[in-house]
């Protein structure tokens, strides 16, 4: 009886609540940076720097994770009941035997135990996975029979049985391993740079908002403002909160809790590149006919406005050009201001492909040439195809088997990092030197050819140049916001 009643004991403790719920909001950043944390990096590793230079701040508040060691930065406090946000993007520097191998991190929630637990590296908890192409996995640190962590889950096996939240399947009890966020590419690799078909992670260089609902015993992950993970019955239902460290740099900009029910902003993709503070006036009820349009145009100088076209053919046209078979590309921008309507939802911008059917001068035929595109600003014939100018990278898109769409989608040149959707890089235009010139835009500072994302070439302040047959980038001065042009004497404006 003895040995029944402290056995019966033990259980009782294990599952008491002794933290409180979270009922104000705590930043964590400022929470680290007063020092009320504890670190723990592995120093087994072949990286082990100090955990202050692995964790430090930059002059705008936000924090820079190295990646140089492997381990975490750690509450003191324990916490339950609340809502966790992070937002944060990957640097581009990958250390040690991770340089080659996804970017990683991650949140570790409800914490417990001895420092180091876990692989003489992390503590028995519930981790919120931070991986390329992997945001949002649950993984169930277990160190020993005797210091163990469990949750109730609903999920099915993949091609390579792999566990895969699916909402719905029937309910299974796991005490370690991962579960697969329910969008996984099944064809996921470990290598830098990695990005499945499904991913709702923003691309390299951009924000990502992870949020951690942790509501008494149950747990629900959301990557960008979309549901991706869910477990019940989680045991312990309290801890410490956990930073790690992996082998990535990773800058965070936000990390807070907030008490359940309180935390409401919604995710925008623009959000992705910084927010926007572009104020966005109400539509007038009803839209202004082709004729009516026409008239309001105000002209100085002996010249005529002729319609060429205009909806349902093409929709919020920023920019048109004609490629050398007089066919005439249109940039649809319809993403500004906001973005799409939705979490996950696909870019909204589009190149159309206008002809005129019946040599009146009017183009009275339309096929999407290329759809959801991020924010499309400037377009150039190049090689029988088009280059495009996005919010975030310039592509080369072509049609290679006669259909009047886009098959080939490449990347150029990558590393745009905006804070607004609008006065982005654009204007892309031939000039005399064989060089394709373009717009800076306002946000740019450090771009480099997709194929090559190790030769960086700084450009903050100066519109800068392509070599189609090198590769090579070049500023060239100047910083045209849109529109440009070259006069006969090579002039740039």
């Amino acid at each position: 009886m003895r040995h029944f009643l402290f056995v019966l004991s033990v259980s009782i403790a294990a599952t008491t609540l002794s933290a409180q719920p979270v009922i104000k909001k705590t930043d964590l950043l400022e929470v680290i940076r007063s020092g009320a944390v504890e670190y723990h990096i592995n120093p087994n590793k072949d990286l082990h720097d100090d955990p202050k230079a692995i964790f430090s701040f930059a002059n705008d508040g936000s924090l820079t994770v190295s990646g140089r060691g492997y381990g975490y930065v750690a509450t003191k406090e324990n916490y339950r009941d609340y809502h966790l946000v992070i937002e944060f993007k990957w640097g581009g520097k990958t250390w040690g035997e991770r340089e080659k191998k996804a970017r990683d991190g991650g949140v570790f929630v409800h914490a417990h135990g001895p420092h180091g637990s876990f692989e003489d590296t992390w503590m028995a908890c519930f981790e919120a996975q931070i991986i390329e192409g992997g945001i949002g996995d649950i993984l169930v640190l277990s160190p020993t029979p005797d210091l163990t962590t469990s949750l109730i889950s609903e999920f099915s096996l993949d091609r390579d049985q792999e566990k895969i939240w699916k909402q719905g399947e029937p309910r299974q009890t796991l005490t370690k391993g991962r579960i697969n966020w329910k969008g996984r590419d099944e064809d996921w690799s470990d290598i830098v740079g990695f990005r499945g078909k499904n991913d709702v992670e923003s691309p390299l260089g951009e924000w990502n908002r992870l949020e951690v609902v942790a509501k008494g015993d149950t747990l629900q992950y959301f990557v960008n403002g979309a549901m991706v993970n869910e477990a019940y019955a989680c045991q312990p239902a309290e801890g410490k909160v956990l930073l790690t460290t992996h082998g990535a740099e990773m800058i965070v900009r936000r990390y807070e809790l907030y008490p359940i029910g309180e935390f409401q902003e919604k995710w925008s993709a623009i959000q992705a590149s910084g927010g926007s503070d572009v104020s966005v006036r109400e539509s007038q009820t009803e839209a202004l006919s082709t004729e009516e349009s026409m008239k309001r145009i105000q002209l100085d100088g002996p010249y005529e406005v002729q319609l060429v076209a205009a909806e349902p053919l093409v929709l919020d046209p920023v920019e048109c050009t004609w490629d050398e078979k007089g066919r005439m590309f249109v940039a649809d921008m319809r993403d500004y201001p906001l973005g799409p309507p939705n979490p996950g939802d696909p870019w909204l911008s589009r190149i159309q492909l206008l002809t005129d059917e019946n040599g009146d001068g009017r183009m009275d035929k339309a096929v999407t040439f290329a759809d959801h595109l991020d924010n499309v600003q400037g377009l150039l014939p190049y090689d029988g195809g088009i280059i495009a100018t996005t919010r975030s990278q310039i592509l080369f898109l072509k049609d290679t088997n006669g259909d009047n769409k886009a098959d080939l989608i490449k990347p150029l040149i990558r590393g745009f990092n905006p804070k607004h959707s609008q006065l982005q890089v654009s204007a892309p235009r031939w000039g005399p030197d064989g060089c394709v010139h373009f717009n800076n835009g306002l946000d740019a500072k450090e771009i480099y050819p997709a194929d090559a994302p190790a030769k960086v070439v700084g450009i903050p302040g100066s519109n800068f140049k392509w070599n189609p047959k090198t590769g090579a980038i070049t500023p060239t001065g100047g910083k045209g916001q849109y529109g440009g042009a070259f006069d006969d004497w090579g002039h740039h404006f």
